[in-house]
């Protein structure tokens, strides 16, 4: 039986932002992932674009699966209604190892999800629970992953993304930061960290 993943990104292109390389390689290593999309990012662009964006995304990445759960951009926040959809998909998934957004991320949306996903934990067991980090650096982390055999791959996802890659130089800073994880970790040429909030055994 195939090890399953599942990531919450609270807007579309978080997923490959925060630990788009880590994703790759467990794709490579035969895992299943698949991608809870908390938002539809409508706040910057139209949501119809942001999904079918994701959803290119995640062929090229090859992600199992995906879900939409069009929570409210820039107002995200724990609701009976988003509580219930994200138990649903936990206990449906019964994921291995969880990735979400750390708590101390800037971004409202991003700090939302990770309440929202901690407050939910509880109806799954997943053997790890990991937390990213996008545009607030982790100031404490638990596990590197060296991505320098797929940074080049991960880029390519995120230039996908074209409402966003078209208004900002997200790639360029994406990659800055893997190169700067990289350097002062010495794990790899380009790395992502992670906070380590679960891990059995």
């Amino acid at each position: 039986m195939h090890k399953k993943v599942l990531v919450f990104a609270p807007h579309p292109d978080d997923e490959v932002l925060g630990c788009g390389g880590s994703l790759l390689k467990k794709i490579a290593a035969g895992y299943d992932v698949s991608i809870v999309y908390m938002t539809s990012g409508e706040g910057t662009s139209p949501a119809s674009q942001r999904e079918a964006e994701a959803a290119g995304s995640c062929r090229f990445m090859g992600i199992k699966d995906h879900f939409f759960l069009r929570e409210p951009d820039g107002f995200l926040h724990l609701t009976p209604q988003v509580a219930e959809a994200v138990t649903a998909i936990l206990k449906r998934e019964d994921p291995h190892i969880v990735y979400v957004p750390h708590q101390h991320e800037k971004n409202v949306d991003h700090a939302a999800t990770h309440v929202i996903v901690h407050s939910c934990l509880a109806q799954a067991d997943p053997e790890m629970v990991l937390a990213y980090e996008v545009w607030t650096p982790l100031q404490n982390y638990g596990l590197i992953v060296d991505i320098t055999d797929v940074i080049e791959k991960k880029l390519e996802a995120l230039m996908g993304y074209r409402s966003q890659v078209d208004y900002f130089p997200y790639d360029e800073l994406t990659k800055a930061l893997a190169r700067f994880r990289g350097i002062v970790t010495g794990q790899g040429k380009f790395c992502e960290v992670f906070c380590v909030e679960r891990m059995k055994g």
